[in-house]
Formats: C-alpha cells, sequence, structure tokens
C-alpha cells in the first residue's frame, strides 16, 4: 500500500503494487496480494561482554561471580521502493531494549550451593510508528499555536504507553547434594524466583498486559524440588 499510494512512483495499472490491490464497489479494500520481493536490507551489529571472577574463601569454599552484558548497537531495515528511493528506518531501543545483562554470585561450600541472580533490562520506547504520528501531531498543533489557532491544544498529553524505563528481577536458589552410596547421591534444590515479585510497567500489547521481556507477567513463585540419580 505505501508503494501504490505513498511514494513518488505513478500510481494506478501500471504500478504493480497498486494492481496488488483490490477494491469492491464501495471503495472498500478486501484483498492484498502479498507478494515476495527482495527489496530489504537488515542490519544488526552489537557486543557481548561476559565477565568471570572466582574467589577462594578457605574452609569457607568459593565464591563464583559472572556478569552477562549485551548492547545492540545498530537494528535496522533498509527499504528500496519503485521510486529509486531508499528509506532506512532505526528499531534499536524500540519493541525492545538496547541493553540487556545478568548477573550472578554463586557461593559454593562443599556439596552446598546458594546462587543470587539479578537479571537487567534497560529503557526503551514501545513503538516507534505511534511515536513518528505523535510527534507530527505535536508539531502541527505547535504550527496551529504559533498562529493563534483556537484549535490550539496549549499542553498536549505525552503519548501513553511509550517510554518504559528499568527493570531489575531478583531470583535466589539453593541445592545440596547428599551421597547415599558410592553409585547413587540425592540432590535437593529449591528457590525464589522474582523475588521482590515486580511484574514492571502496563504493558497494553503484550500478552495479558505483561511485557515478555520483564518475565511474562510471572510474579514471585517458589520451588522445590528433588533429583535422585543411581
Amino acid at each position: 500500500m505505501r508503494e501504490c499510494y505513498d511514494s513518488e512512483a505513478a500510481w494506478g495499472s501500471d504500478n504493480e503494487y497498486c494492481s496488488d490491490i483490490t477494491r469492491n464497489d464501495e471503495g472498500n479494500i478486501v484483498k492484498t496480494l502479498q507478494r515476495e520481493h527482495n527489496l530489504d536490507e537488515l542490519t544488526a551489529r552489537g557486543y557481548d561482554v561476559v565477565a568471570t571472577y572466582k574467589y577462594d574463601i578457605g574452609s569457607y569454599g568459593n565464591l563464583s561471580f559472572k556478569l552477562d552484558y549485551n548492547h545492540i548497537i545498530e537494528n535496522s531495515q533498509t527499504y528500496e521502493g519503485l521510486d529509486g528511493n531508499s528509506v532506512t528506518s532505526q528499531y534499536a531501543g524500540y519493541g525492545r531494549s538496547k541493553d540487556k545483562a545478568a548477573m550472578s554470585i554463586v557461593w559454593k561450600v562443599d556439596d552446598l550451593r546458594i546462587r543470587w541472580r539479578t537479571n537487567y533490562v534497560g529503557a526503551f520506547k514501545a513503538s516507534q510508528e505511534d511515536e513518528k504520528d505523535y510527534l507530527e501531531y505535536v508539531a502541527a498543533n505547535d504550527e496551529r499555536c504559533a498562529a493563534g489557532d483556537a484549535g490550539c491544544i496549549t499542553n498536549p498529553e505525552p503519548l501513553a504507553y511509550q517510554d518504559y524505563g528499568s527493570f531489575l528481577k531478583h531470583s535466589l536458589s539453593a541445592s545440596y547434594t547428599l551421597a547415599l552410596t558410592d553409585k547413587s547421591d540425592l540432590r535437593v534444590f529449591g528457590g525464589i524466583n522474582n523475588v521482590f515479585d515486580d511484574k514492571g510497567a502496563f504493558y497494553p500489547s503484550g500478552r495479558g498486559n505483561f511485557y515478555s521481556g520483564y518475565g511474562g507477567g510471572a510474579g514471585r513463585y517458589v520451588y522445590l524440588g528433588a533429583q535422585y540419580s543411581f
């Protein structure tokens, strides 16, 4: 539809994209034929950093530290239309954060293991298209205000459900392995996921109004289990 109605290429029967759009006698669109065209270029750039450190505390076992960090530099799509113009859309920071990290501290002494894990998701904006439309509306409103138009809104509301701040989720787990015989052992484990029961901000476009990057609405829950190996 963009290539038919919103490009410098002539629209009509000579435009193959217009021919793929079918309307009824009242002018309503009843069918759009989706074809495969090799017109796009997708570019993704970023980096991952992993740091680990292990510290021996003698008879008290050892402490292990680990940090995983991911940063997105670019996530873009370049589209070349029929009119020869190329449009590049930058998606980094829209729909998902540019930054994601996980940090863990593990204390291990003999057969006891205790781990604290923290997951981090950086700030992001929900929709690039919504923000683009909103900024166009604001610019048009500014022009009305400058011209003294009665339709001017002096204090327009910010775009709702667009800006999301950073998010942290903490989890605690523990396990203990007991040797029963030379060829069998019993491991007892348990933990608390999302210790502080933080589900994140209201996210209307997600499943159940929760953002999947925050855990999809899963609040605090406790688990306990045992594993027998022989």
